[in-house]
């Protein structure tokens, strides 16, 4: 009995992490099998007009994750403040314990990123804010995610963040997040703030830059 094989087919399942849990980029791979009698691919021992004794067959992932941080209109300034503001103190109450603005923001991220700061003013592992006189005063500086991002398998939240790009936190998605709600924290301590009130109407200022960075 003869027979003829004109097209064979061959479908692969390929065993990986969840996407999520990779970093972007191009994933590839191969393997080879072998054709003939007692290989991957055993015809019988009558076949003939074999191409070949091996098959590779060449993979390529691409994975690209979604990664996107949408701050509201005006978050370019954080004007840090008492709870209920100033008003109690000016009227002769106690003197606040800290300072501070909480930013809201919404993130899209299916894959793990790295978050640092960058201070115009540096004072140790914080940045400072600066008044017109050079008095200076150091700004804590953290970060709340939603529970889809974890750091080191652990819920962020108020996580301080540091400085420069060496010393990022990694951050990993427990599962994809999509339009989730976080926060940017901004706060002067108590021994801070009572600092800056020896100097009334004094102003205090300084830039402090949050870079979040999908390239890892």
């Amino acid at each position: 009995m003869q027979a003829d094989v004109e097209e064979l087919s061959v479908g692969f399942n390929l065993n990986i992490p969840p996407p999520y849990r990779l970093k972007a980029g191009k994933y590839r791979g191969f393997t080879t099998f072998r054709i003939g009698p007692g290989g991957d691919f055993d015809f019988g021992n009558d076949v003939s007009n074999l191409s070949g004794d091996s098959l590779t067959v060449n993979f390529e992932l691409d994975v690209q994750h979604a990664f996107m941080f949408e701050f509201p209109p005006g978050s370019d300034r954080a004007v840090l403040e008492p709870r209920n503001g100033w008003q109690a103190w000016l009227a002769g109450g106690k003197a606040p314990q800290r300072i501070y603005r909480d930013l809201p923001f919404r993130v899209w991220s299916t894959g793990p990123f790295k978050v640092y700061k960058l201070c115009q003013h540096d004072m140790g592992a914080h940045c400072a804010i600066s008044s017109d006189e050079g008095e200076q005063v150091a700004v804590e500086v953290a970060m709340s995610l939603p529970a889809g991002i974890q750091h080191r398998g652990q819920a962020v939240e108020r996580l301080q963040l540091p400085t420069g790009r060496f010393a990022a936190l990694q951050f990993e998605a427990a599962m994809p997040t999509l339009n989730r709600p976080g926060q940017l924290h901004f706060e002067v301590g108590r021994n801070d703030v009572q600092a800056m009130l020896k100097h009334p109407g004094s102003n205090y200022a300084g830039q402090v830059t949050v870079v979040f960075d999908a390239e890892l």
